[in-house]
């Protein structure tokens, strides 16, 4: 977007073991490096999309302002919440320390309130229940809509026919259920792209209504790379 090269989410990083961090691969496969990326948008802090901010406390995009909302930044770097938190949830917040803290001691860690533009062009809405603070992303172009869901779904073949079916990383079971359901409901109805994290390649798509649930309906994959 203009001068601005912009990532939602940022991956694993090493936290989730060395099959994974292929992030910067990718990247590289698509013609950047991470130094070229100026903005990254956390749709939640959770390993699988917070992880790869870092390496072994290395700054990974080393040029990069990473936002996040208030309420989730609060939530997972306030000690006594890891103290509350499920035994299953712990390890979760130091996680997420590692990967946030370089960016703050770097000034280059900032919050937004829900609803707020975070850069000219994206906005950000609040969906709340799977954390405290998780945020869709809302880009329009060209007349067209593309809302980034995070982690609204984790198992399609399953909560899109039944998305009142919750999992054990949801903070919020009843709250997390709820936003999907809105967000199922409201893709359907207005027919925008839709981008899951959790959703098989290629990822993007559009939701249909069908009986008493949905249906994914993944967009067609093209590789029209020049090269």
């Amino acid at each position: 977007m203009g001068d601005r090269r912009i990532l939602v989410d940022a991956g694993t990083g090493d936290l989730l073991g060395p099959s994974l961090n292929k992030l910067p691969e990718s990247l590289a496969a698509a013609g950047f490096a991470p130094g070229q990326i100026t903005d990254i948008l956390l749709t939640h802090i959770h390993a699988d999309h917070s992880g790869g901010l870092t390496v072994q406390g290395r700054l990974v995009f080393p040029n990069a302002t990473v936002h996040v909302s208030r309420a989730e930044k609060a939530f997972w770097l306030d000690p006594a919440n890891a103290d509350k938190a499920r035994d299953s949830h712990k390890p979760m917040f130091a996680q997420a320390r590692k990967s946030l803290e370089p960016y703050a001691a770097a000034g280059r860690l900032v919050t937004f309130e829900a609803g707020q533009d975070v850069v000219p062009g994206i906005a950000s809405r609040p969906s709340t229940g799977h954390t405290p603070g998780h945020t869709f992303y809302v880009l329009d172009s060209q007349g067209q809509r593309l809302v980034f869901w995070g982690d609204t779904v984790h198992v399609a073949e399953a909560q899109f026919p039944c998305p009142e079916l919750a999992i054990e990383y949801d903070i919020d079971h009843e709250a997390a259920v709820r936003a999907r359901q809105q967000a199922m409901e409201e893709a359907a109805r207005e027919g925008h792209l839709v981008a899951g994290a959790h959703i098989a390649f290629p990822g993007i798509g559009h939701v249909a209504k069908v009986g008493q649930g949905y249906q994914w309906i993944p967009a067609p994959y093209v590789n029209d790379a020049i090269g």
